[in-house]
Formats: structure tokens, C-alpha cells, sequence
């Protein structure tokens, strides 16, 4: 079931032209290359070897994936940067209206299954079973005084 915000979510989203720019192409092609890198770790019977070899290779796609996604987080930044020649702002404002809807819309969800959200940030939700926190401040109660202490709580 869908909540209200997500059945509003791209309102006020800045409605963009239809026809791929050049720095979507590039952010397209980056993306389907660390997809890739990940399907390739993931999907493939050499993972469970564990073999030195595979995990050479497995480090060798991790670093891979690591720099595409450091040249995606500047791909995203370029689009609000005021002289951009390929950048638009609109673009940017469009990015991030659709993060924080998908954001709302999964802390909603959390919620609705039971679930206290602890933190939201851009790209994390972080969530704890309250049932669990409670077995949890059963079995350490001293370290639970310690972090409401330093909390201020």
C-alpha cells in the first residue's frame, strides 16, 4: 500500500527534457559498469572458494566499484555547480527531490512495519527492531547508562 507520500512523490520534482543530455549518457554508462562490477562478485561460483586468486579479483572489483562510485558522487555535484557547462541546477534540484522523497518514503515503511528509525541520511536509513533494542538493554544495561550519558539523554 502506498503511503500519501509516495503517491505524491515527484510533485514539485522541476520536470527536465525528455531528450538524454551528455551528462546522462556518461552517468548511464557509469552506472551499468558498477552494476556490473557488483554482479560479478556476487554471481559467480568463484565466491565460494575463497581462493587468494578470487580474492584478488574480488578486491580488484571492489576498488573498481569504489572509483565509479567517488566519479558518480562528483558527476551529481557538478550538476549544481553555478559555471557548469553540462551541469543545470534544475537537475540538481531534481536529484535530490526525488532522494528525499525515496527517503521519507522508506522511513514510512520502516515505521509501518515497526521499526524505530534511528538516523536518516542522504543515501542510509538507519533502522533498529524495537524488540531487539529491548533484549539488547536487557543483556548490557551498563552500556546503555554509558550512551544515554554521552547523549545527554
Amino acid at each position: 500500500m502506498l503511503s500519501r507520500r509516495a503517491a505524491r512523490a515527484g510533485a514539485g520534482v522541476p520536470r527536465l527534457p525528455r531528450a538524454a543530455g551528455h551528462h546522462s549518457r556518461v552517468v548511464e554508462r557509469l552506472i551499468a559498469k558498477r552494476a556490473e562490477l557488483k554482479q560479478r562478485v556476487r554471481g559467480s561460483p568463484e565466491a565460494l572458494t575463497a581462493s587468494s586468486a578470487w580474492c584478488r579479483k574480488a578486491r580488484q572489483y571492489k576498488l573498481q566499484r569504489d572509483a565509479l562510485k567517488w566519479l558518480l558522487v562528483c558527476c551529481f555535484g557538478y550538476t549544481g555547480y553555478k559555471n557548469a557547462r553540462f551541469g543545470k541546477i534544475e537537475a540538481h534540484e531534481a536529484i535530490n527531490a526525488v532522494a528525499r522523497e525515496t527517503l521519507l518514503v522508506a522511513k514510512e515503511m520502516a515505521e509501518e512495519r515497526g521499526y524505530e528509525v534511528l538516523h536518516a541520511l542522504v543515501d542510509s536509513l538507519y533502522v533498529q527492531n524495537p524488540a531487539r533494542r529491548a533484549a539488547t538493554t536487557r543483556r548490557s544495561p551498563k552500556n546503555c547508562r554509558a550512551y544515554r550519558a554521552a547523549a545527554g539523554a
